[in-house]
């Protein structure tokens, strides 16, 4: 199995940022959970 290596742009750390930042305005632990899930989501993807 090809291993790949997801590489995270300086816009898209900004868009994920962004996203933490309005999910911590209603929780804190879910916009963890947030962030947590969508740099988890490329690690599961196969080719």
């Amino acid at each position: 199995m090809d291993v790949f290596k997801v590489i995270w742009t300086d816009q898209a750390k900004k868009e994920l940022k962004n996203v933490y930042n309005y999910y911590k305005e209603k929780s804190v632990q879910g916009a963890k959970s947030v962030i947590s899930d969508l740099l988890q989501g490329p690690k599961t993807i196969y080719f």
